[in-house]
């Protein structure tokens, strides 16, 4: 069988580095003078109120629509962002009155963002340089933590799909797991930690769970197998924008332009074929785990694919670990828990608006949905090892 984990800021962010659109802004904006801020458009309106550009890619794209546009692709996208968006007050005129819109200036200004924020992300990624080690045990908590913080019934469910994918043969149950991982992000932190990882005890941890949640023994060996960079690497084209040409006013820019700002058309141009081999990852996969995305609509390419694969087959599962640090699931109550995780749920299948009553139905069903998980992905050590280099360091003065 095949799991495939589809990751997104949130991993680097347990890693404790500040990767965040909001972080950069914060500490890149600060150093820039005036005349800096108003040579660069997005600068000059991102300074203005950073709390509306937390989502840079959609803000981007309601960007190159003229203020107060009747644009039916405008007002089609506008209106799906703020339904799916958590900020309520979401801005609706991105340019002032007085201000002409040039896709010349927008694309330096773009460049120069891309630019500056390439550097920013080498800069908090050179924190982790000496603990690569540690990245080890992150990832293999992963690998067998995926399902550990689900309800006992979610469990039966899990762990039920994974052995009816076992196989017998000799007198024993075996089931090999191929790991596989879709990345949304610029930086390699998967990568290091698959260089610290002994499949071995992963297979050995999985056989255990197995022992515990579905009462069962199967012998498991597992193989943890490609990362794939969805929107190219920091070395890389770095890709940053929009999903499809109904996000942007398209009509202000060439072909060429538009393969620059159309995450999708970047990837066909410059990302070596790395569509058609997601797309196999996806279709060969039995469960995929969502971890560290906000599920936005800058990249409904992928989430369509996600309905897609649950469409598949039904015996396809999909787990989805969010989190909210509004959200204490220790003291909040039950049912608005529950609420949340039906309210992901149908955002997630709320990109497809094809489906069926039924279908919605079924889909629903077989979506898992975890709140502020305490295992998937976490390390002791890694934890313990940020709490001291946070810690102040005193200073002693020699003669």
């Amino acid at each position: 069988m095949k799991i495939t984990f589809l990751i997104g800021n949130g991993f680097d962010l347990n890693l404790g580095l500040k990767t965040t659109y909001k972080d950069f802004y914060k500490n890149f904006l600060s150093t820039l003078d005036s005349e800096s801020l108003n040579n660069n458009i997005l600068y000059k309106h991102i300074d203005k109120n950073i709390e509306d550009w937390v989502d840079f890619e959609t803000r981007l794209g309601l960007f190159t629509f003229p203020p107060n546009s009747k644009d039916n692709d405008r007002a089609t996208f506008l209106k799906r962002a703020k339904s799916l968006s958590d900020d309520n007050d979401f801005i609706e005129n991105e340019l002032n009155i007085n201000e002409t819109f040039s896709s010349k200036a927008f694309l330096s200004a773009l460049t120069d963002f891309r630019k500056s924020f390439k550097k920013y992300l080498i800069q908090e990624a050179k924190k982790l340089n000496n603990i690569s080690s540690l990245l080890g045990e992150v990832l293999h908590n992963g690998l067998i933590s995926f399902a550990d913080d689900y309800n006992d019934n979610e469990k039966i469910s899990i762990y039920s799909n994974m052995n009816n994918q076992a196989t017998f043969s000799n007198g024993e149950r075996s089931l090999s797991i191929n790991y596989s991982f879709l990345t949304f992000n610029y930086t390699e932190f998967l990568e290091l930690g698959k260089n610290y990882i002994d499949s071995n005890e992963v297979s050995y941890q999985i056989s255990q769970n197995f022992n515990e949640e579905a009462a069962t023994d199967v012998e498991v060996s597992t193989n943890i197998g490609p990362v794939y960079h969805i929107h190219s690497k920091l070395n890389g084209g770095m890709f940053l924008g929009v999903d499809n040409d109904s996000q942007l006013n398209s009509e202000v820019f060439s072909a060429k332009e538009l393969s620059t700002l159309i995450k999708p058309l970047s990837n066909q141009t410059h990302n070596n074929n790395i569509i058609a081999r997601a797309d196999n990852e996806i279709s060969s996969s039995n469960i995929i785990v969502i971890y560290g995305t906000a599920l936005g609509i800058t990249d409904l390419t992928w989430w369509k694919k996600i309905i897609n694969f649950l469409k598949k087959s039904a015996s396809n599962i999909v787990l989805i670990h969010k989190f909210d640090l509004e959200i204490d699931t220790e003291e909040d109550d039950f049912f608005a828990l529950e609420e949340v995780k039906e309210a992901v749920k149908e955002h997630l299948l709320s990109f497809d608006d094809t489906l069926t009553s039924d279908e919605t139905i079924d889909l629903h069903k077989r979506i898992f949905v975890n709140l502020n998980s305490k295992s998937i992905f976490e390390s002791t050590m890694l934890k313990q090892y940020l709490s001291e280099e946070n810690k102040p360091h005193l200073v002693t003065n020699t003669v």
